[in-house]
């Protein structure tokens, strides 16, 4: 997927209206690939007045796509058909089209079928568009206009793609503790999750063991050791409310 994101920034001197975009702000040109909410090719620091499809153009990754010397793998076989197909990447209708490059249909007299493939392809659209979104709420210098001279705003964005990169190969490795991207995301992308059991159970634990550690905690009295000092004295009630409750299966997985 391809998209781009308007970093806001201070105008350089003697800039004219290169970096007035049409937000009525003056900003610099994120442009990325991505497909698992990683930035694997970026290009900043085109003019905010830029269109996408020039700025596209211009890039080192648009230019060798458009002249066929990117290097992409050739073309393969759909899975499970024997339809021969290039591999493609999907973005909007303001990019050209491209053997490589995907666009929906236009909005007029669209068949079923041309309806079918825009709504899947504006899912698939969508992470791209996701991952600018994650990147703005983790990083929130890009929260307003950047107050730094052109060359240190491109380094700052360079150090933000390099962070985002870091954090998403440190969830993927570590599911159980994914902090930076949420797991709506990476389910979204096919990425491995654990069992809605272990969640469960893994915050159920989490959750009793603050309550422990916090003796003014009204349900602080719930959980107290046997003589042994190994196990947590079982709860034993006739109603059916506080058999039900978080505080059993607490005491059941502490000590299982």
């Amino acid at each position: 997927m391809i998209d781009r994101k308007h970093v806001q920034t201070r105008a350089p001197p003697n800039c004219g209206s290169d970096f007035f975009d049409y937000k009525d702000t003056h900003s610099i040109v994120l442009m990325a690939f991505d497909a698992h909410y990683r930035f694997s090719l970026v290009d900043i620091g085109a003019y905010g007045r830029e269109s996408d499809g020039g700025i596209f153009k211009e890039s080192e990754f648009g230019s060798r796509l458009i002249e066929g010397t990117l290097g992409l793998p050739p073309p393969a076989t759909l899975q499970g058909t024997e339809i021969l197909s290039p591999h493609t990447s999907v973005r909007d209708a303001a990019f050209p089209l491209h053997m490589n490059l995907m666009h929906p249909y236009p909005s007029s007299n669209r068949t079923l079928e041309q309806q079918i493939y825009n709504y899947h392809h504006s899912r698939v659209q969508r992470i791209i568009e996701n991952v600018f979104g994650i990147l703005v709420s983790r990083w929130r210098v890009f929260g307003h206009p950047i107050n730094c001279s052109f060359t240190n705003t491109v380094h700052t964005v360079k150090a933000c793609m390099a962070l985002h990169k870091l954090l998403a190969h440190t969830d993927t490795a570590d599911p159980w503790n994914s902090r930076y991207i949420p797991t709506t995301a990476r389910h979204i992308i096919g990425g491995e999750l654990p069992s809605l059991q272990e969640i469960y159970t893994r915050r159920c634990v989490k959750k009793a063991r603050r309550i422990i550690r916090d003796s003014s905690h009204t349900s602080h009295g719930l959980f107290s050791l046997l003589p042994s000092g190994r196990r947590y004295r079982s709860i034993r009630t006739r109603t059916s409310q506080l058999h039900d409750s978080f505080f059993p299966q607490a005491i059941r997985l502490l000590n299982s």
